[in-house]
């Protein structure tokens, strides 16, 4: 049996139906759009030019505009901005008034006697020196007045309703920050009296709020971005080249091929939680531990400017890594020393190995030469003259060996040294094979 996906009007030929082909319908879903004119009026119907389908599900399509809402279960849809508009209203009436109070406000007003004046003074002359001295002049002794200085009064026109609506001002503001969760400790506005922790935990009950809201922008942001990457396949569909710079600066290049492009599925994954912020930070207060250890700072710098703590686990893997290598190369260096060390001594034995026998050769020989009562005294000292230079040619055979395994000389030399031993082992046999044959002439005779 095949299975073949036909377009829509298609016809089944009667050579396909005589062998038992049939059709089934299955409608594919697609987004279609329009405008709507009023309630009942509807033009321009069709479907989206670019589908966005999923390639393991044809039926998965996707609208190519997105929103985001907060709730509408037990209630319409209302969005943070729409819940502080009556906190909005409120201010705004209350800062009405407070402007009207404003003006309306006059000073503290003191009440003199204008007889208290001095007689040659005019009103100009005594408001010039209270105002600049602060000083009232007063003249007592003038004919027909009588002035009591515990007379004089003074006047508050002032309004006493500023500070109620300074003071409800505050408690609207008060009352919405609660409600969106964004108290003063999280804008920065800290009393003095609060101590460190009641400042975290207001922090951190306000972050708890807002949770929610950054939550659904999140997957906004996420939906937006998927939404981008799927319209790439058609904006690239002739492929993509450019080039991009690293935080750390580096340039990357980038080549798109377009049948792999469009042929892939992608998904895109985005999270700000505050549990996330709480791992970061968690990792920044391990960092100096970090460096401490041996894990080099520039990983860490690295893993503290990661936005995201996959990328933070990912960095501190390479550093356990690196750590894990540096420790390996240090054990084998010091294998590697401590295998030279027992080289050393093994030649060092087999050198004391070979000068004991070199040793023990020449007391042997020396016995024998001594044992050999026979012999004149002339024949004696040439034969200790033989074994004198018989050690010596082992002595410098042997030190030849060892040098040979200590230094590194040149092959000439070593091959010209090799040759004139063989010539001086040569004359001393010659010397003593003499030695022999006039020893056993001269036991013959």
């Amino acid at each position: 049996m095949e299975t073949v996906e036909i377009p829509d009007g298609y016809k089944l030929p009667k050579d396909v139906k005589t062998q038992g082909g049939y059709v089934e319908y299955e409608w594919v879903p697609e987004v279609y759009q329009g405008t709507r004119i009023g309630d009942r009026i509807f033009c321009k119907l069709g479907p989206v030019p670019n589908q966005r389908r999923s390639l393991n599900n044809p039926s998965l399509c996707k609208l190519p505009i997105n929103g985001i809402k907060y709730s509408e279960i037990n209630s319409d849809n209302v969005s943070l901005v729409q819940l502080g508009v009556a906190y909005q209203i409120n201010y705004n009436i209350y800062k009405y008034r407070l402007e009207v109070a404003i003006a309306k406000s006059k000073d503290i007003i003191a009440q003199f006697d204008i007889n208290m004046i001095p007689k040659k003074w005019d009103m100009d002359k005594f408001m010039y020196y209270i105002d600049a001295i602060g000083i009232a002049w007063v003249d007592y002794n003038k004919e027909g007045m009588q002035l009591n200085p515990q007379h004089q009064t003074v006047m508050d026109l002032s309004i006493k309703t500023i500070q109620q609506y300074v003071i409800l001002l505050d408690s609207i503001l008060s009352e919405w920050e609660r409600l969106s969760g964004v108290n003063r400790q999280r804008q920065g506005q800290t009393g003095q009296y609060e101590g460190k922790g009641i400042t975290q935990q207001a922090i951190m009950q306000s972050s708890h709020i807002t949770e929610d809201y950054f939550r659904k922008i999140a997957s906004l942001e996420e939906k937006d971005l998927q939404a981008l990457l799927d319209y790439s396949k058609l904006a690239w569909v002739a492929g993509k080249k450019t080039s991009y710079v690293m935080p750390d600066g580096a340039v990357e290049f980038l080549a798109v091929n377009p049948l792999d492009h469009m042929e892939s599925e992608y998904g895109i994954f985005i999270t700000d939680a505050g549990a996330d912020l709480e791992k970061k930070q968690k990792v920044e207060m391990l960092s100096q531990a970090m460096i401490q250890n041996g894990v080099p700072a520039s990983i860490v710098a690295e893993a503290i400017d990661s936005d995201s703590f996959t990328q933070i686990k990912s960095k501190i893997a390479k550093a356990e890594k690196m750590t894990q290598e540096l420790e390996q190369a240090q054990q084998k260096a010091q294998n590697e020393q401590a295998e030279k060390q027992i080289q050393v001594q093994q030649e060092k034995m087999q050198y004391d190995s070979d000068q004991n026998d070199k040793d023990r050769r020449n007391k042997i020989e020396v016995a024998l030469i001594q044992a050999d009562v026979s012999v004149g005294a002339s024949t004696m000292q040439e034969g200790l003259a033989q074994a004198e230079t018989r050690r010596k040619m082992n002595s410098d055979k042997d030190q030849s060996s060892m040098d040979a395994k200590k230094i590194q000389v040149d092959h000439k030399k070593i091959e010209a040294d090799r040759a004139m031993n063989k010539e001086n082992n040569a004359v001393e046999e010659k010397k003593i094979a003499a030695m022999v044959k006039s020893k056993q002439n001269n036991g013959s005779n």
